[in-house]
């Protein structure tokens, strides 16, 4: 009997947030006898100044295949709209050199267009995870774009997986399978926090036994002029109620560099002894902190999605996850003092069932199962809705 090829997948990680999301999908394609896994990293997951991602790629014995590097300082739109540019070709190029039966990337980040553009022009088919979903900030048009070049869909939620559908893709081709994100949170619920053993960050140790915050807080694309002021205020905030908190450091986007700012100045004026700064983590560590903590603060989607699965309350601030789906555990408000501190101290009794709304934590093994199944297409036609 002749032996089945193994169909090659390539796989794009372009930043720390979006390995956590793959994690368990290029786990399970590794083991998998019917697929073959190349690994491609670029944009913040290979920039040290983000945290050594490599290092957790291979304690989860996993390996780089390939880095693209096309990143321009982030400081203004116009360098993310040329690193852009500059990653088409360099994906272009790493496309044509493994020629995958199928890329796949991740989500809505600026960074993923370029490799979706490259693989549709390779005639490469394409799969997109988290497509579906809505929010604010430029990722929302990123994201849907991305949709409309891909040619198979795996949405984390039921909602998206109808909103898919509503904008003319096959429903055989779309596949709810949950956020693969989920999967190591449900794991982390079972491990203990082995945090200071493993990262050396900045600041003060704070005790992970009593109530603490994580504060993570990015840039919002439309109004990132003023990402810088909006830390301050929540640094302030914290550090005026004494709440122990640990900071992550903000990722690429435009205005990121304004939140570093912001957190160097107030760290050398302030000397709160309330803050611990880290870098990155990896993926099971940080929901296994996120699972510990009394609340998460700022507005990353870990705030909106893992925070869901644990039943950990999230303060979310500002309009960069606008519009995304929902839990009891989420507080939306503005970014202003007295609205943080008025947050904290209203909810932080508050305790909140574990929802599914993003997933039971198999995504990985059932994405990984339809691909080993499904026979990749790059042709696509727009499915028409009849409406009433």
């Amino acid at each position: 009997m002749t032996k089945r090829k193994k169909k090659l997948i390539l796989v794009v990680v372009t930043a720390r947030s979006s390995y956590t999301k793959f994690k368990t999908v290029l786990i399970n394609i590794n083991k998998s006898r019917l697929l073959e896994l190349k690994l491609i990293c670029s944009g913040s997951a290979i920039l040290e100044r983000f945290g050594d991602l490599e290092s957790v790629i291979k304690k989860d014995n996993l390996e780089i295949s390939d880095k693209i590097y096309f990143t321009l300082e982030q400081e203004k739109p116009i360098n993310a709209a040329k690193s852009t540019s500059l990653a088409i070709a360099e994906f272009s190029n790493c496309f044509n050199k493994y020629n995958p039966d199928l890329v796949m990337v991740m989500a809505d980040r600026y960074e993923v267009i370029a490799p979706a553009i490259a693989a549709t022009y390779l005639n490469i088919p394409l799969a997109h995870v988290q497509g579906g979903e809505i929010s604010g900030n430029i990722d929302e048009k990123v994201r849907h774009a991305v949709t409309k070049l891909a040619d198979l869909h795996f949405p984390a939620t039921k909602e998206s997986y109808q909103n898919i559908i509503q904008m003319g893709e096959d429903k055989n081709c779309v596949f709810f399978t949950g956020c693969p994100s989920i999967d190591i949170a449900k794991k982390s619920i079972k491990k203990k926090l082995h945090f200071y053993d493993k990262y050396q960050g900045v600041g003060y140790k704070q005790n992970l036994n009593k109530n603490f915050a994580i504060l993570m807080f990015h840039s919002d694309t439309y109004d990132y002029t003023k990402s810088g002021v909006y830390m301050t205020r929540i640094l302030h905030s914290l550090h005026e109620l004494k709440f122990p908190t640990i900071v992550f450091w903000p990722n690429q986007d435009v205005g990121g560099d304004l939140i570093s700012k912001s957190i160097r100045k107030f760290r050398e004026n302030i000397k709160s002894k309330y803050f611990y700064y880290i870098k990155n983590i990896s993926p099971d560590d940080f929901l296994n902190l996120l699972n510990k903590a009394n609340l998460i603060i700022g507005n990353s989607s870990a705030g909106i999605r893992e925070s869901s699965y644990l039943g950990t309350l999230s303060i979310n601030i500002g309009k960069r996850q606008e519009g995304r789906e929902r839990d009891l555990n989420i507080i939306d408000i503005p970014p202003l003092k007295n609205a943080i501190k008025n947050a904290i101290k209203n909810n932080l009794s508050l305790k909140f069932e574990n929802s599914l709304k993003y997933g039971n934590g198999e995504a990985g093994k059932k994405i990984v199962k339809i691909l080993e199944n499904e026979k990749f297409k790059n042709k696509k036609r727009f499915n028409k809705i009849k409406f009433n």
